[in-house]
C-alpha cells in the first residue's frame, strides 16, 4: 500500500486546532495519564447488577397484574406498535411555538407600559400587586 503522507483533512484539523489553542491560550491535552485521571468517568467503575432481586412492592405489583389479567381475561399490552397506534396522543405531534411573535395589540400594550413607566419614573413590578387572596 503506497504512503502518500498525511491526509489533507488531518492537516487542516491540526492547523485548526493549533489556531484555536493559540486564540484561547489553552493547549488541548488528551490521552495522557493526567488527562485520563482528570476526565475519568467514575460511573464506569461501578459494577451494575442487571438482574437485581426485586423488592416486595414490585413482586406484589407483578402478582396483582397477573391476577387481574387472569380474572378479567385480558392481557395488558403496551409498548407494541399496535398499542402505540391505539393510544397515540395526536397533541404530541404538534410543534408548538413557545416564543410566538407578539401581535400588534401586544406591541402597543408593551409600548404604553414603557411610556407610562418613563413618564411616572416608576418601574412596574408584578410582585407589588395585591390580590384579594392576599387580604
Amino acid at each position: 500500500m503506497p504512503n502518500f503522507g498525511v491526509d489533507q483533512d488531518i492537516k487542516d484539523t491540526h492547523n485548526s486546532l493549533a489556531g484555536v489553542e493559540l486564540d484561547l491560550n489553552h493547549k488541548l491535552i488528551m490521552g495522557t495519564a493526567e488527562s485520563r485521571k482528570k476526565w475519568h468517568n467514575v460511573a464506569k467503575d461501578t459494577m451494575y447488577n442487571f438482574a437485581p432481586t426485586l423488592d416486595r412492592d414490585i413482586i406484589t405489583s407483578k402478582k396483582n397484574l397477573e391476577d387481574s389479567q387472569t380474572k378479567l381475561n385480558h392481557k395488558w399490552v403496551f409498548g407494541t406498535a399496535e398499542s402505540k397506534k391505539k393510544w397515540h396522543n395526536p397533541a404530541k405531534d404538534v410543534m408548538y411555538n413557545y416564543a410566538p411573535k407578539y401581535d400588534l395589540e401586544m406591541d402597543v400594550s408593551l409600548k404604553n407600559l414603557q411610556d407610562a413607566q418613563e413618564k411616572l419614573n416608576h418601574k412596574w413590578d408584578i410582585a407589588d400587586i395585591q390580590v384579594d387572596s392576599d387580604v
